[in-house]
């Protein structure tokens, strides 16, 4: 049985290492750190993104995240606006420049809408499935990285019933239908 759990672990880290390998190609190609292009990416995918927030899903400090930040605005990829609700804050916006790069990183999902044409959607559904399942009980062990997933939301609310309510969304939802990546998530604060 171990082989399989070395077969598997082998595998995600490849897929991490090809992933990781083509970030920094990319980095260099638009004359950005890593550490800034896994920013841009953040960025597109949120819609509401603070320092703060920033800062934890990449486990780095504030002033890291604002110095890179300071560069992106510099180098014209992301803008500092003033949000309608609170005058004295500012949201993080990304440029046109800035959505080209991020555009230009899809490379990922390419390659998997792809796979998924020839093989299956169902496929995609169970290995998310499965990978959903890998990530809670790694949270629930207290092992790794933050990861944007529903129980760590402050929208999230677990109920007596064993379903969940998502405040934002205003609806219930099984544990088979937690997201990964939602865009209104936003970390406890407890968390």
């Amino acid at each position: 049985m171990r082989e399989l759990e070395d077969q598997i672990i082998y595998g995600l880290e490849k897929l991490c290492s090809i992933s990781s390998f083509y970030l920094e190609k990319k980095a260099k190609d638009f004359g950005l750190s890593s550490l800034q292009l896994k920013i841009l990416e953040y960025l597109e995918r949120r819609c509401v993104s603070s320092l703060t927030d920033i800062a934890l899903e990449f486990e780095i400090t504030k002033a890291t995240v604002s110095d890179s930040i300071n560069g992106l605005v510099k180098k014209g990829f992301v803008e500092k606006r003033v949000t309608e609700i609170d005058k004295r804050r500012k949201k993080l916006v990304l440029t046109r420049k800035g959505k080209e790069v991020v555009g230009d990183l899809r490379f990922n999902e390419k390659i998997l809408e792809e796979f998924f044409s020839e093989n299956g959607r169902e496929i995609g559904v169970t290995f998310l499935n499965i990978l959903k399942k890998i990530l809670l009980s790694m949270l629930e062990k207290k092992a790794g990285q933050r990861i944007i997933v529903c129980p760590l939301c402050g929208n999230f609310i677990k109920k007596d019933d064993g379903f969940f309510y998502c405040t934002f969304l205003n609806k219930k939802f099984s544990m088979e239908e937690i997201r990964l990546n939602c865009k209104k998530f936003f970390y406890k604060k407890n968390n």
